[in-house]
């Protein structure tokens, strides 16, 4: 029953991820569609490959961000007090005390941008190819 719960809420944690790149790709979308409507009227075309880009992101961004979470840990030998009946405040310094420890160790915080900029830079090349934020 905690292992199912516990999955759930990993479930929830990634779904919500994914909602906020959504979300903000669709600001970002909205503000280009501005610009375009005003100056030249509207691509469709340009819009549908745009947040079809923002979703595959953030599909690959969902799917990677809790397994590096776990690597990062592991590569910085992270080991938290307490881990169960956290409170908001208590996971706060759970975060913190994580983030410090990332921070100290600089080849693993290394390392793990390299990856995600590794991840990324296809997208980012596709993203600028499609003008998605420009006009």
């Amino acid at each position: 029953m905690v292992e199912r719960i516990a999955q759930l809420t990993r479930t929830t944690t990634r779904m919500k991820s994914i909602q906020a790149i959504c979300l903000a790709c669709s600001v970002i979308l909205l503000g280009s569609v501005t610009k375009t409507v005003s100056a030249e009227g509207l691509d469709i075309d340009k819009m549908a490959k745009c947040f079809d880009l923002c979703v595959e992101v953030a599909s690959v961004v969902g799917l990677k961000i809790v397994p590096t979470i776990k690597s990062l840990a592991k590569c910085a030998k992270f080991e938290p007090m307490k881990t169960k009946d956290l409170d908001p405040t208590a996971v706060l310094m759970l975060a913190y005390q994580f983030i410090q420890k990332i921070v100290g160790n600089q080849k693993c915080l290394l390392n793990t941008i390299q990856e995600t900029r590794d991840l990324l830079a296809p997208f980012a090349t596709t993203f600028s190819t499609l003008k998605c934020l420009t006009d």
